[in-house]
């Protein structure tokens, strides 16, 4: 229980929600819903804790409506306490459709770890990552901003490294944001934290 109040406190901001996205800055943490997070960021604190780990799952839609690769970060502390971030990377084919029984879906036996990435964290790093978990809830609570249709037709090809489907949760799930991106229509910023922290461009 002591992880859950420690993640809440995290990704509360203070304030109020008072602006809408910025669409056409996929860059930089602007035009947040809480505009006081920002400064009131320190990081993630202790979390996770020695025995826990904070998971973010990542899907696209290299496929399509199957969906698509996956990504996976998964972070931890070491015996020195220090936060570990370690990044896979899997591919999968669009024709390793599997058919079920009330559905057909990409098969997750067929996908492959193609890269792994594996690094020690710094207070900067942690955060882009609370930047991050709090975007999500954001979205997750308003329901993508409420955009409109035209919108979301003009800014699919800006986000198009948001992920459609992500997932933050720690080991036994205690703690979960889920969170469906139609379309990638929103801009998640979880394409600054593959960047910015890994190194790793769409």
């Amino acid at each position: 229980m002591k992880n859950i109040f420690a993640i809440l406190i995290i990704i509360a901001g203070l304030g109020s929600c008072v602006t809408k996205t910025d669409k056409a800055d996929k860059d930089n943490f602007n035009g947040m819903d809480f505009p006081n997070f920002q400064e009131h960021n320190n990081g993630l604190a202790n979390f996770p804790q020695n025995k826990d780990t904070l998971i973010i799952n990542v899907e696209f839609s290299d496929c399509g409506e199957w969906g698509g690769h996956k990504e996976f970060i998964k972070l931890f502390r070491n015996s020195e306490n220090r936060l570990i971030g370690e990044l896979k990377v899997d591919s999968i084919s669009c024709k390793s459709i599997k058919d079920y029984e009330n559905y057909s879906d990409l098969d997750d036996n067929s996908r492959k770890i193609v890269k792994t990435i594996v690094k020690e964290l710094d207070v900067e790093d942690e955060k882009l990552v609370n930047l991050f978990i709090h975007r999500i809830l954001e979205l997750k609570l308003n329901y993508e901003l409420q955009i409109t249709e035209e919108e979301k037709e003009e800014i699919i090809p800006i986000f198009i490294d948001s992920g459609k489907v992500i997932e933050i949760r720690n080991s036994n799930s205690t703690f979960l944001i889920d969170y469906f991106n139609m379309d990638e229509s929103a801009n998640t910023w979880y394409g600054k934290i593959r960047k910015e922290i890994f190194g790793l461009k769409i």
